[in-house]
């Protein structure tokens, strides 16, 4: 009978996984090294406490981060580095104690784009998720990493498509890696593929593959 092609080295508590290292107390995770107490993240390396996070190297109590590196205590990033105690950041640098900025570098203390004091903007994420708002905001986050990534990713060829290096392909939301695909969604590295979602270095000439 054939075994199952993981690669799970020198791990502590951490066997749901595939692609990862010296790891300890990891879970659901893939290309994982260095991390510990991880689980449902991506390409991450020398972490901590992070959950949901994909391609994220050197941070510690993260969720919902992609792409970043340096991040402590940042909820909802994309893009980001060396930032602290935020949450919705879009291509920030240097950002700390922030909420719902963007392109911003070497800043402390913003509430969209604007200065503002810890307790103010304290007291508007109160609000917001108090208000069952969090969906509105979430959405208008989503609204600005995808007018981001169509003024900075290299997607080339392409129709519909969001992610970073795309080429030839149609209708690909948050794809990266990809090439040749069309009708896909949240799928790394992949090549002549169709309608097919949640895939990471999958095979080519595919369809309706979850």
């Amino acid at each position: 009978m054939p075994y199952a092609a993981f690669l799970n080295l020198r791990n502590v508590n951490s066997q749901y996984n595939n692609f990862i290292s010296d790891c300890k107390n990891c879970y659901f995770s893939f290309d994982i090294i260095d991390s510990e107490d991880t689980s449902y993240s991506t390409r991450i390396k020398n972490t901590e406490d992070c959950v949901d996070t994909f391609d994220l190297v050197h941070s510690n109590n993260c969720y919902q981060c992609i792409v970043g590196q340096n991040l402590r205590k940042c909820y909802f990033t994309y893009d980001c580095e060396d930032c602290d105690n935020a949450q919705f950041l879009v291509n920030c640098k240097n950002v700390n104690d922030s909420f719902f900025c963007s392109g911003l570098e070497n800043k402390s203390c913003y509430l969209f784009n604007k200065p503002s004091t810890k307790e103010e903007i304290e007291k508007v994420k109160q609000t917001l998720y108090s208000e069952k708002k969090f969906e509105e905001i979430y959405n208008d986050y989503v609204r600005v990493i995808y007018n981001y990534n169509q003024e900075h990713s290299s997607i080339l060829r392409s129709e519909n498509c969001c992610g970073e290096s795309i080429s030839d392909s149609k209708n690909c939301l948050y794809c990266y890696d990809t090439q040749f695909c069309e009708d896909c969604k949240y799928c790394t590295v992949a090549y002549e593929m169709k309608n097919c979602h949640d895939t990471i270095i999958f095979n080519p000439d595919c369809e309706y593959v979850y």
